[in-house]
């Protein structure tokens, strides 16, 4: 349903038991029942904020998913898909050893991460590709096709909630680690994402 939805909720992080305070946004829309699609997800993460509060490791966010289509304006998948293609076209190898260490510092910070079962290595968006604008020893066409994710990232999320402030900014990127090839079922075959871009082909590039 991506290409008829407009609006997608999730977290970044594995939900609490207790899941959503489903009567907090319901209350909402029964007292606002011509909510738009982005006003009942923005309640929706707000319910679930005051619900848990501060100080451990909930997220939410709703996410605009026109965003994230090739042929939207300023597309976020576009800027991911150049940014792969600049790394494999362009990086050097002391390129490609500090994106390895900016990934360090965010992989695996999702979920539950053991040494012999590696799924959750998953950076957040925001955070990780803000570290690479930053650093100034990376080459100035990787830092450029970074600052094109930040920017086309930048009102991705319509609504986001994190009970550690700047622990999650709205989404995530699957980014194995270095020595661990891509989980078998991230293939083009599976995954209408890797499919589109050139995320998966640098995963495995970065790898060899």
């Amino acid at each position: 349903i991506s290409n008829h939805a407009s609006v997608f909720v999730g977290s970044q992080e594995l939900e609490p038991g207790a899941g959503w305070d489903y009567s907090g946004f319901l209350d909402d829309l029964v007292a606002t029942p011509t909510m738009t699609a982005p006003q009942l997800g923005s309640a929706i993460v707000d319910s679930y904020g005051q619900f848990y509060g501060t100080g451990f490791d909930e997220t939410l966010s709703a996410i605009d998913l026109s965003r994230l289509r090739w042929d939207s304006p300023n597309s976020l998948v576009a800027a991911l898909d150049n940014l792969a293609l600049t790394v494999m076209d362009t990086a050097t190898r002391f390129d490609l050893a500090a994106l390895d260490g900016h990934r360090d510092t965010y992989g695996g910070l999702y979920g539950t991460n053991f040494w012999w079962d590696n799924p959750y290595d998953y950076c957040d968006i925001g955070n990780v590709f803000a570290d690479v604008v930053a650093d100034s020893t990376l080459s100035a066409a990787v830092q450029s096709a970074a600052q094109g994710v930040l920017d086309a990232y930048s009102g991705v999320a319509i609504a986001n909630y994190s009970s550690t402030p700047g622990y999650g900014t709205g989404l995530s990127i699957y980014w194995a680690d270095k020595g661990f090839y891509p989980n078998a079922s991230y293939n083009a075959g599976e995954l209408k994402f890797a499919a589109a871009t050139h995320w998966d082909e640098f995963l495995n590039w970065a790898d060899s």
